[in-house]
Protein backbone atom coordinates (compact mmCIF):
# COMPACT_ATOMS: atom_id res chain seq x y z
CA UNK A 1 0.00 0.00 0.00
CA UNK A 2 1.39 2.82 -0.99
CA UNK A 3 -0.77 5.90 0.02
CA UNK A 4 2.05 8.45 0.90
CA UNK A 5 1.01 10.48 -1.63
CA UNK A 6 -2.59 9.75 -2.63
CA UNK A 7 -4.15 10.09 -6.23
CA UNK A 8 -6.55 12.75 -7.59
CA UNK A 9 -9.40 9.62 -7.53
CA UNK A 10 -8.02 8.81 -3.63
CA UNK A 11 -8.62 12.76 -2.36
CA UNK A 12 -11.48 12.97 -3.89
CA UNK A 13 -13.31 9.62 -2.74
CA UNK A 14 -11.62 10.90 0.84
CA UNK A 15 -14.06 14.45 0.36
CA UNK A 16 -17.12 12.43 -0.32
CA UNK A 17 -16.83 9.85 2.56
CA UNK A 18 -15.83 12.41 5.22
CA UNK A 19 -19.10 14.49 3.69
CA UNK A 20 -21.82 11.58 3.30
CA UNK A 21 -20.04 8.17 4.59
CA UNK A 22 -22.68 6.39 7.26
CA UNK A 23 -21.59 2.60 6.63
CA UNK A 24 -18.83 1.98 9.16
CA UNK A 25 -16.23 0.58 6.20
CA UNK A 26 -16.56 3.62 4.31
CA UNK A 27 -13.79 4.90 5.28
CA UNK A 28 -11.97 1.96 3.79
CA UNK A 29 -12.12 2.91 0.18
CA UNK A 30 -9.54 5.63 0.45
CA UNK A 31 -6.76 2.33 0.89
CA UNK A 32 -5.12 1.19 -2.09
CA UNK A 33 -6.06 -2.02 -3.80
CA UNK A 34 -10.18 -0.78 -4.38
CA UNK A 35 -11.60 0.63 -6.95
CA UNK A 36 -13.25 3.58 -6.95
CA UNK A 37 -15.81 4.02 -9.37
CA UNK A 38 -17.67 7.96 -9.44
CA UNK A 39 -21.01 8.60 -10.81
CA UNK A 40 -21.33 11.10 -13.43
CA UNK A 41 -21.36 14.03 -11.71
CA UNK A 42 -18.72 13.05 -9.08
CA UNK A 43 -20.54 13.30 -5.94
CA UNK A 44 -21.15 9.73 -5.42
CA UNK A 45 -18.31 7.11 -4.75
CA UNK A 46 -18.28 3.42 -4.60
CA UNK A 47 -15.20 1.03 -3.69
CA UNK A 48 -15.28 -2.47 -5.38
CA UNK A 49 -12.90 -5.24 -6.50
CA UNK A 50 -13.37 -7.49 -9.35
CA UNK A 51 -12.93 -11.44 -8.96
CA UNK A 52 -15.05 -14.37 -11.07
CA UNK A 53 -17.08 -12.27 -13.17
CA UNK A 54 -18.33 -10.84 -9.69
CA UNK A 55 -17.97 -7.44 -8.27
CA UNK A 56 -17.32 -7.21 -4.87
CA UNK A 57 -18.62 -3.92 -3.52
CA UNK A 58 -16.96 -2.90 -0.18
CA UNK A 59 -19.66 -1.75 2.02
CA UNK A 60 -22.58 0.99 0.78
CA UNK A 61 -22.32 3.66 -1.68
CA UNK A 62 -21.24 6.99 -0.50
CA UNK A 63 -23.42 9.51 -1.60
CA UNK A 64 -25.73 12.43 -0.87
CA UNK A 65 -28.90 11.66 0.88
CA UNK A 66 -32.30 10.42 -1.11
CA UNK A 67 -29.80 9.62 -4.39
CA UNK A 68 -29.56 6.04 -3.60
CA UNK A 69 -31.64 4.71 -6.16
CA UNK A 70 -29.98 6.91 -8.90
CA UNK A 71 -26.81 5.95 -8.05
CA UNK A 72 -27.46 2.66 -7.76
CA UNK A 73 -29.18 2.68 -11.17
CA UNK A 74 -25.86 4.20 -12.91
CA UNK A 75 -23.75 1.68 -11.26
CA UNK A 76 -25.49 -1.50 -12.31
CA UNK A 77 -25.73 -0.07 -15.89
CA UNK A 78 -22.02 0.16 -15.64
CA UNK A 79 -21.50 -3.41 -14.29
CA UNK A 80 -23.70 -4.58 -17.20
CA UNK A 81 -21.46 -3.21 -19.77
CA UNK A 82 -18.81 -4.49 -17.93
CA UNK A 83 -19.78 -8.16 -17.95
CA UNK A 84 -20.11 -8.41 -13.86
CA UNK A 85 -22.25 -8.79 -11.39
CA UNK A 86 -22.50 -6.81 -8.28
CA UNK A 87 -22.41 -7.92 -4.51
CA UNK A 88 -22.61 -5.71 -1.42
CA UNK A 89 -20.35 -6.62 1.24
CA UNK A 90 -20.87 -5.23 4.55
CA UNK A 91 -24.18 -3.74 3.69
CA UNK A 92 -26.56 -2.26 5.82
CA UNK A 93 -29.69 0.17 5.68
CA UNK A 94 -30.33 2.16 3.98
CA UNK A 95 -29.13 -0.03 0.99
CA UNK A 96 -31.63 -2.35 2.09
CA UNK A 97 -34.44 0.23 2.24
CA UNK A 98 -33.97 1.24 -1.91
CA UNK A 99 -36.55 0.66 -4.62
CA UNK A 100 -36.93 -2.70 -5.28
CA UNK A 101 -36.82 -2.39 -8.64
CA UNK A 102 -33.10 -1.25 -8.61
CA UNK A 103 -31.72 -3.96 -5.69
CA UNK A 104 -34.51 -6.57 -5.91
CA UNK A 105 -32.76 -8.70 -3.51
CA UNK A 106 -30.99 -11.81 -2.04
CA UNK A 107 -29.61 -10.88 1.02
CA UNK A 108 -27.64 -13.16 3.99
CA UNK A 109 -26.61 -11.91 7.01
CA UNK A 110 -22.71 -12.55 7.19
CA UNK A 111 -21.94 -11.23 10.39
CA UNK A 112 -22.28 -8.54 13.26
CA UNK A 113 -20.54 -5.76 14.82
CA UNK A 114 -20.23 -4.14 18.29
CA UNK A 115 -21.08 -0.48 18.96
CA UNK A 116 -20.91 1.67 22.05
CA UNK A 117 -22.88 4.91 22.71
CA UNK A 118 -19.67 6.70 24.27
CA UNK A 119 -21.26 8.71 26.50
CA UNK A 120 -22.29 5.39 28.44
CA UNK A 121 -18.83 4.32 28.00
CA UNK A 122 -17.51 4.64 31.19
CA UNK A 123 -19.91 3.29 33.35
CA UNK A 124 -20.42 0.44 31.12
CA UNK A 125 -16.59 -0.42 31.90
CA UNK A 126 -15.99 0.61 35.16
CA UNK A 127 -19.11 -1.51 36.36
CA UNK A 128 -17.38 -4.94 35.70
CA UNK A 129 -14.88 -6.17 37.63
CA UNK A 130 -13.32 -8.35 34.97
CA UNK A 131 -11.90 -5.43 33.08
CA UNK A 132 -11.82 -2.95 35.70
CA UNK A 133 -9.16 -5.83 36.81
CA UNK A 134 -7.38 -5.62 32.90
CA UNK A 135 -7.34 -2.26 33.26
CA UNK A 136 -5.26 -2.63 36.64
CA UNK A 137 -2.86 -5.10 35.62
CA UNK A 138 -1.50 -3.55 32.50
CA UNK A 139 -0.79 0.12 34.44
CA UNK A 140 0.81 -1.94 37.09
CA UNK A 141 3.44 -3.31 34.69
CA UNK A 142 3.94 0.16 33.75
CA UNK A 143 1.36 0.30 30.34
CA UNK A 144 0.63 3.84 29.60
CA UNK A 145 -1.96 4.91 26.70
CA UNK A 146 -0.24 8.17 24.74
CA UNK A 147 -2.32 9.55 21.56
CA UNK A 148 0.27 10.09 18.76
CA UNK A 149 -0.16 12.97 15.88
CA UNK A 150 -0.49 11.81 12.29
CA UNK A 151 2.91 13.46 12.30
CA UNK A 152 4.34 11.29 15.01
CA UNK A 153 2.55 8.10 13.64
CA UNK A 154 2.75 8.33 10.09
CA UNK A 155 5.99 5.78 9.24
CA UNK A 156 7.05 5.47 12.65
CA UNK A 157 9.44 2.56 12.66
CA UNK A 158 8.42 1.93 16.56
CA UNK A 159 4.60 1.02 15.32
CA UNK A 160 6.08 -0.72 11.98
CA UNK A 161 7.57 -3.53 14.14
CA UNK A 162 5.02 -3.75 16.65
CA UNK A 163 3.05 -4.29 13.32
CA UNK A 164 5.56 -6.53 11.72
CA UNK A 165 5.86 -8.95 14.74
CA UNK A 166 1.74 -8.98 15.05
CA UNK A 167 1.05 -9.76 11.26
CA UNK A 168 4.07 -12.47 11.73
CA UNK A 169 2.19 -14.03 14.93
CA UNK A 170 -0.90 -14.55 12.97
CA UNK A 171 -2.63 -17.77 11.22
CA UNK A 172 -3.42 -16.09 8.31
CA UNK A 173 -1.62 -14.22 5.73
CA UNK A 174 -2.37 -10.30 5.91
CA UNK A 175 -5.91 -9.56 4.40
CA UNK A 176 -6.78 -6.57 2.44
CA UNK A 177 -9.88 -5.02 0.96
CA UNK A 178 -11.79 -3.54 4.18
CA UNK A 179 -8.94 -5.32 7.02
CA UNK A 180 -6.05 -3.62 5.25
CA UNK A 181 -3.46 -3.78 8.07
CA UNK A 182 -1.05 -1.62 6.14
CA UNK A 183 -1.85 1.79 7.30
CA UNK A 184 0.55 3.72 8.67
CA UNK A 185 1.82 5.66 5.67
CA UNK A 186 -1.60 7.09 5.12
CA UNK A 187 -3.19 8.47 8.99
CA UNK A 188 -4.84 11.34 7.68
CA UNK A 189 -8.07 11.75 9.01
CA UNK A 190 -7.45 8.84 11.44
CA UNK A 191 -6.61 8.18 15.01
CA UNK A 192 -3.40 6.79 16.35
CA UNK A 193 -3.51 5.49 20.32
CA UNK A 194 -0.07 4.02 21.40
CA UNK A 195 0.66 1.89 23.91
CA UNK A 196 3.91 2.46 25.69
CA UNK A 197 6.38 0.57 28.26
CA UNK A 198 9.56 1.83 29.73
CA UNK A 199 9.54 4.92 26.84
CA UNK A 200 8.48 1.86 23.50
CA UNK A 201 5.73 1.31 22.00
CA UNK A 202 4.12 -1.85 22.60
CA UNK A 203 0.69 -1.75 21.02
CA UNK A 204 -1.09 0.74 19.00
CA UNK A 205 -5.03 1.20 18.34
CA UNK A 206 -6.19 2.64 14.51
CA UNK A 207 -8.99 4.29 14.42
CA UNK A 208 -10.91 5.26 11.12
CA UNK A 209 -13.87 8.04 10.98
CA UNK A 210 -17.68 7.31 9.98
CA UNK A 211 -18.97 10.82 9.43
CA UNK A 212 -22.41 11.11 9.51
CA UNK A 213 -22.64 9.08 12.27
CA UNK A 214 -20.30 11.38 14.63
CA UNK A 215 -18.30 7.73 15.37
CA UNK A 216 -15.40 5.67 15.02
CA UNK A 217 -14.27 2.41 13.81
CA UNK A 218 -11.15 0.48 15.59
CA UNK A 219 -9.54 -0.77 12.11
CA UNK A 220 -6.71 -2.38 13.93
CA UNK A 221 -5.00 -2.91 17.29
CA UNK A 222 -1.67 -4.52 16.67
CA UNK A 223 0.43 -5.48 20.05
CA UNK A 224 3.52 -7.26 20.50
CA UNK A 225 4.23 -10.00 21.95
CA UNK A 226 5.46 -8.57 25.49
CA UNK A 227 2.48 -6.97 25.61
CA UNK A 228 1.29 -7.39 29.45
CA UNK A 229 -2.58 -8.81 29.52
CA UNK A 230 -5.17 -5.98 29.34
CA UNK A 231 -3.22 -3.66 27.22
CA UNK A 232 -5.59 -3.51 24.89
CA UNK A 233 -8.48 -3.25 27.15
CA UNK A 234 -6.43 -0.01 28.21
CA UNK A 235 -5.83 0.77 24.92
CA UNK A 236 -9.40 0.54 23.66
CA UNK A 237 -10.72 2.49 27.08
CA UNK A 238 -8.26 5.17 27.14
CA UNK A 239 -9.60 6.21 23.02
CA UNK A 240 -13.42 5.66 24.27
CA UNK A 241 -12.83 7.99 26.90
CA UNK A 242 -11.17 10.43 24.54
CA UNK A 243 -13.30 10.69 21.95
CA UNK A 244 -16.72 11.03 24.55
CA UNK A 245 -14.92 14.02 25.99
CA UNK A 246 -14.90 15.57 22.51
CA UNK A 247 -18.25 14.59 22.14
CA UNK A 248 -18.28 11.89 19.66
CA UNK A 249 -21.40 9.49 20.14
CA UNK A 250 -20.62 6.02 18.62
CA UNK A 251 -17.59 3.33 18.49
CA UNK A 252 -17.95 0.03 16.77
CA UNK A 253 -15.29 -2.32 16.66
CA UNK A 254 -16.30 -3.79 13.22
CA UNK A 255 -17.65 -6.87 11.84
CA UNK A 256 -17.39 -10.24 13.60
CA UNK A 257 -18.12 -12.93 10.33
CA UNK A 258 -20.06 -15.54 10.82
CA UNK A 259 -21.21 -14.31 14.68
CA UNK A 260 -23.35 -16.51 16.86
CA UNK A 261 -26.40 -14.60 16.38
CA UNK A 262 -26.29 -14.67 12.32
CA UNK A 263 -25.10 -18.67 13.08
CA UNK A 264 -28.69 -19.07 14.66
CA UNK A 265 -30.75 -17.46 11.88
CA UNK A 266 -31.85 -18.51 8.44
CA UNK A 267 -29.05 -18.95 6.63
CA UNK A 268 -28.82 -20.84 3.63
CA UNK A 269 -27.89 -24.80 4.72
CA UNK A 270 -24.78 -25.04 2.35
CA UNK A 271 -23.78 -21.69 3.80
CA UNK A 272 -24.28 -22.62 7.58
CA UNK A 273 -22.46 -26.00 7.21
CA UNK A 274 -19.75 -23.89 5.37
CA UNK A 275 -19.57 -21.36 8.67
CA UNK A 276 -19.94 -23.61 10.84
CA UNK A 277 -16.83 -25.68 10.00
CA UNK A 278 -15.16 -22.82 9.68
CA UNK A 279 -15.87 -21.85 13.45
CA UNK A 280 -15.52 -25.89 14.57
CA UNK A 281 -12.08 -25.53 13.03
CA UNK A 282 -10.76 -22.43 11.39
CA UNK A 283 -9.13 -21.41 14.40
CA UNK A 284 -5.69 -21.42 12.96
CA UNK A 285 -6.69 -19.57 10.45
CA UNK A 286 -9.18 -16.79 11.51
CA UNK A 287 -10.79 -17.43 15.03
CA UNK A 288 -14.22 -16.44 15.04
CA UNK A 289 -15.16 -17.62 18.48
CA UNK A 290 -12.28 -15.56 19.79
CA UNK A 291 -12.63 -12.44 18.19
CA UNK A 292 -16.51 -12.60 18.98
CA UNK A 293 -15.69 -13.56 22.99
CA UNK A 294 -12.98 -10.67 22.85
CA UNK A 295 -15.68 -8.21 21.36
CA UNK A 296 -18.08 -9.32 23.66
CA UNK A 297 -16.73 -8.84 27.06
CA UNK A 298 -16.52 -4.95 26.66
CA UNK A 299 -20.44 -5.32 27.10
CA UNK A 300 -21.65 -3.65 23.73
CA UNK A 301 -24.89 -1.49 23.72
CA UNK A 302 -26.05 -2.50 20.41
CA UNK A 303 -25.47 -5.51 17.44
CA UNK A 304 -25.85 -3.97 14.09
CA UNK A 305 -26.08 -6.71 11.56
CA UNK A 306 -24.24 -6.74 8.46
CA UNK A 307 -25.18 -8.26 5.35
CA UNK A 308 -24.19 -9.61 1.81
CA UNK A 309 -26.74 -8.18 -0.69
CA UNK A 310 -27.30 -9.45 -4.34
CA UNK A 311 -29.69 -7.79 -7.15
CA UNK A 312 -30.71 -12.08 -8.38
CA UNK A 313 -32.60 -14.01 -7.14
CA UNK A 314 -30.09 -15.85 -4.49
CA UNK A 315 -26.80 -15.88 -3.13
CA UNK A 316 -24.88 -18.57 -4.30
CA UNK A 317 -21.51 -20.01 -3.61
CA UNK A 318 -19.73 -18.08 -6.68
CA UNK A 319 -20.37 -14.67 -4.74
CA UNK A 320 -18.86 -15.99 -1.73
CA UNK A 321 -15.96 -17.06 -3.22
CA UNK A 322 -15.50 -13.94 -4.82
CA UNK A 323 -16.01 -12.29 -1.70
CA UNK A 324 -13.19 -14.67 -0.31
CA UNK A 325 -10.54 -13.64 -2.99
CA UNK A 326 -11.73 -9.81 -2.39
CA UNK A 327 -9.65 -10.32 0.97
CA UNK A 328 -6.42 -12.42 -0.64
CA UNK A 329 -3.91 -10.69 -2.61
CA UNK A 330 -3.43 -13.46 -4.36
CA UNK A 331 -5.32 -16.91 -6.44
CA UNK A 332 -7.71 -18.67 -3.62
CA UNK A 333 -6.50 -21.77 -4.33
CA UNK A 334 -2.77 -20.68 -3.80
CA UNK A 335 -4.06 -18.58 -1.12
CA UNK A 336 -5.33 -21.39 1.05
CA UNK A 337 -2.46 -23.04 0.29
CA UNK A 338 -0.01 -20.76 2.38
CA UNK A 339 -2.07 -20.53 4.75
CA UNK A 340 -2.24 -24.65 5.32
CA UNK A 341 1.58 -24.37 5.50
CA UNK A 342 1.38 -20.91 7.67
CA UNK A 343 -1.23 -22.46 9.97
CA UNK A 344 0.98 -25.71 10.24
CA UNK A 345 4.18 -23.19 11.37
CA UNK A 346 2.15 -21.41 13.58
CA UNK A 347 1.09 -24.12 15.45
CA UNK A 348 4.30 -25.70 16.12
CA UNK A 349 5.30 -22.17 17.51
CA UNK A 350 2.35 -22.48 19.56
CA UNK A 351 3.85 -25.62 20.47
CA UNK A 352 7.11 -24.38 21.54
CA UNK A 353 6.07 -22.05 23.34
CA UNK A 354 3.74 -24.12 25.57
CA UNK A 355 7.18 -26.54 26.29
CA UNK A 356 9.06 -23.71 27.43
Amino acid sequence: MNLTHPSTETLLAREIILSHGTNVASYQLVNDGITKWFNRDQTSVIGYVDHFGIRVVAGNPVCPRGKLPEVLKEFFSDCKLANKRPCFFAGIPPLLETSEEICASSRIAIGTQPCWNLAEWKQTITTHASLKEQLRRSRAKGVTIREYSTEEAENNPGLQSVLDSWLADRGLPPLHFLVEPQTLNYLVDRRTFVAEQNGEPIAFLNLCPIATRKGWLTEQFPRSPSAPNGTVELMLHTAALQLAEEEFEFLTMGLIPFSSTVMSSDLPKWLKALATWARAHGRRFYNFNGLENFKSKFHPHTWETVYAVVPEPKIKLIHIAAIAQAFADEPLPQSITKSLLRAVRQEYRWLARKDR
